[in-house]
């Protein structure tokens, strides 16, 4: 039960954060003081592992614009690949629970069928989240394109976004494999899919550069719906993109009635727009 939960947790997050942007709840956020941040309620269960050789996952996808059986089919995990896992229940475990999720669209696109979204409801051993033998695997530092205490997805909106009943239309994903990848809201498939739709615009980070709060991306192309800064006309560095940690973290407060937790967010800055971040829970 324990790799469910953990999977579970993070997308119920995301579900419940997203319905209290809808609702018309009296929960008001608010800016906390980094010194002041209650770092015990920060999310520290990212881990990631860097796979030693080419791996065949047995996954599902289900129906994108009807409710329907899922097929399941094989997803390809190339030799190299990092991917954010858990390795539970000790050192004679061999089972690494793989969140498939925040996995790129150029690594999940291996098993998609036309019509079929990756499945994110972990209802079968072939649902998020996916297991492997660990022993394939071997356990990594964060990658530096990955913000602290994130799983990557970054939502279109600011402080004052936070407050309103409006659900975010915009989901920028830094992937645990090392893509950039730009998302609009697809209304055509069912609510849980809309943002694991193909991206709109996605490219791989060949580089990155930490200075301060802030990290420098390079990439080949440009990435579709983002500012990218030109800075070479050949070659792997050709566009820029410029990723600022605000550190105006946020706290909403949540749904003690209903057991719903408060959430901690990160403002961020990339090509002239702020993004927000989950990064905790009061729970």
């Amino acid at each position: 039960m324990k790799k469910i939960s953990l999977a579970f947790l993070k997308g119920l997050l995301i579900i419940i954060g997203l319905c209290l942007l809808q609702s018309g709840s009296p929960a008001h956020a608010k800016a906390v003081p980094p010194s002041k941040l209650n770092k015990a309620n920060l999310v520290t269960y990212y881990t990631y592992y860097r796979a030693n050789k080419n791996i065949t996952l047995k996954t599902a996808y289900t129906p994108s614009y009807k409710i329907g059986k899922s097929i399941i089919r094989n997803m390809a995990i190339k030799k190299g690949t990092i991917v954010e896992g858990q390795h539970n229940g000790g050192s004679r475990s061999r089972e690494l629970s793989i969140d498939e999720r925040q996995l790129s669209y150029h690594t999940k696109r291996t098993g998609i069928l036309p019509g079929y979204t990756l499945d994110p409801y972990p209802d079968s051993k072939y649902s998020n989240p996916l297991s492997a033998n660990v022993k394939s695997f071997t356990r990594v530092k964060r990658p530096t394109y990955m913000p602290a205490y994130s799983d990557g997805n970054l939502y279109q909106g600011d402080a004052a976004f936070l407050e309103s009943k409006k659900r975010p239309n915009i989901n920028l994903r830094i992937t645990p494999d090392g893509y950039l990848e730009y998302y609009k809201r697809n209304s055509k498939v069912e609510f849980s899919l809309q943002f694991l739709q193909k991206p709109n615009g996605d490219a791989k980070i060949n580089k990155t550069l930490m200075k301060g709060n802030t990290r420098y991306f390079y990439t080949s192309k440009k990435v579709n719906g983002l500012k990218a800064t030109k800075v070479n006309s050949k070659g792997s560095y050709q566009y820029r993109y410029q990723l600022t940690n605000l550190h105006q973290p946020q706290f909403t407060p949540g749904d003690p009635d209903n057991d719903i937790p408060g959430s901690y967010d990160s403002l961020y800055r990339l090509s002239g727009k702020t993004y927000y971040t989950q990064i905790g829970s009061d729970d």
